[in-house]
């Protein structure tokens, strides 16, 4: 890096509108690409069906629907995910694989994160973008395509 002062942008992701359905697990538990050794998918409605979306990325994400249901799958990375709705914290998930077919509360909003549990806090996207920018600063893991270095 320069010795110039260098600006730290985290730009959070809206999912698109263009989404896929999926109604099996067995494609979800199966994944590809890990680039973080986890992996999530948030589902638009219970029981795993409807709108999707995957991840397995660190980073800060508005999913674009409100999400029923979800798999979590960390495996050894020491990753965790936070879920939010309308920026607020609804829990959260680290060690253990996790199929929810009926989340308790809706959520719109995931983070994940690599270095410890998200906070509470980080549901609020002001908060979040300021923390986010730390991490960018601070991991050695990769961070999610999303995230914009000026």
């Amino acid at each position: 890096m320069s010795s110039h002062s260098a600006t730290i942008m985290a730009q959070v992701t809206t999912t698109s509108s263009t989404v896929s359905t999926r109604t099996s697990t067995a494609a979800a538990s199966n994944p590809t690409s890990l680039a973080d050794g986890f992996y999530l998918v948030v589902y638009n409605q219970p029981n795993f069906t409807g709108p999707s979306h995957n991840y397995s990325k660190m980073g800060l994400y508005n999913i674009g629907f409100d999400a029923d249901s979800y798999i979590w799958q960390p495996w050894d990375s020491g990753c965790c995910v936070r879920f939010c709705s309308k920026a607020k914290n609804v829990g959260y998930r680290c060690t253990s694989k996790t199929y929810q077919a009926n989340a308790s509360v809706p959520f719109d909003r995931v983070i994940t994160e690599c270095d410890g549990v998200p906070s509470p806090e980080s549901c609020d996207e002001v908060f979040s973008h300021a923390r986010f920018c730390r991490l960018l600063l601070t991991s050695s893991r990769s961070i999610a395509p999303n995230v914009v270095v000026l």
